[in-house]
C-alpha cells in the first residue's frame, strides 16, 4: 500500500535528469521518518480528530484513489526543467516536497498506522523509499516511467477501492 502511495515511476519522472545520491538518500530517509511519524501519531490524530480507524480507512480510500485516478489519466506530474537542482539546501524543496512528501502518503502512513502499527508503517515506507532511490538512480525520465506510472496509478484506484469496501465494512 505504501508502495503505491509512493509511486516510484512516478517519482523517477517527476525528478529527470539524474539527481545527487546523497541528496536523494536524505529525502528518502527524511520521507520514510515522516510517514513513520504520521504512524505513530496516528491514535492521537484520530482521537483529536473523534474520527474511527475505518472510517479514515474511507477517507484514505478517497485520497489514494484520486491520486492514483490523476496518475492514470494525466501521468506523472513533471517538475520544471527550470526548477532548482538540489543541493543540501534544496532537498526540502522540490524532493521531500511536493516529490516524496504527498497527501496520500501521509493518509496511508496515518490509516495503516492505527490499523496495523508503527513498525509495519517503517517497513513499507523504507521499501519504498530504498525501490525509490534506485528506479530514480537507474535512469532519467522517458517514456517507460511514465507508464510504468500510469500503471502503478491503476493499482492506486485498485487498492483504494478496497480500502474503502473494507472500511465500509468495519463501519
Amino acid at each position: 500500500m505504501l508502495l503505491v502511495a509512493v509511486n516510484p515511476p512516478a517519482v523517477v519522472a517527476a525528478l529527470g535528469p539524474a539527481r545527487p545520491r546523497r541528496e536523494l538518500a536524505l529525502a528518502a530517509a527524511l520521507a520514510t521518518a515522516v510517514a513513520a511519524a504520521a504512524a505513530a501519531l496516528s491514535a492521537p490524530v484520530l482521537d483529536a480528530l473523534d474520527v474511527t480507524a475505518p472510517t479514515f480507512r474511507v477517507a484514505t480510500a478517497v485520497v489514494l484513489g484520486v491520486a492514483g485516478v490523476r496518475w492514470l489519466a494525466l501521468g506523472p506530474w513533471v517538475l520544471p526543467d527550470d526548477a532548482p537542482r538540489p543541493g543540501w539546501r534544496q532537498v526540502m524543496v522540490p524532493l521531500l516536497v511536493p516529490v516524496l512528501i504527498t497527501p496520500q502518503l501521509i493518509a496511508v502512513s496515518t490509516s495503516a498506522g492505527a490499523d496495523r502499527g508503527v513498525v509495519v508503517v517503517v517497513l513499507g515506507a523504507g521499501v519504498a523509499m530504498v525501490l525509490t532511490w534506485v528506479a530514480v538512480m537507474a535512469g532519467p525520465r522517458g517514456t517507460a516511467w511514465s507508464v510504468a506510472s500510469r500503471f502503478v496509478g491503476l493499482v492506486a484506484v485498485v487498492v483504494a477501492l478496497a480500502l474503502a469496501v473494507d472500511g465500509v465494512r468495519s463501519v
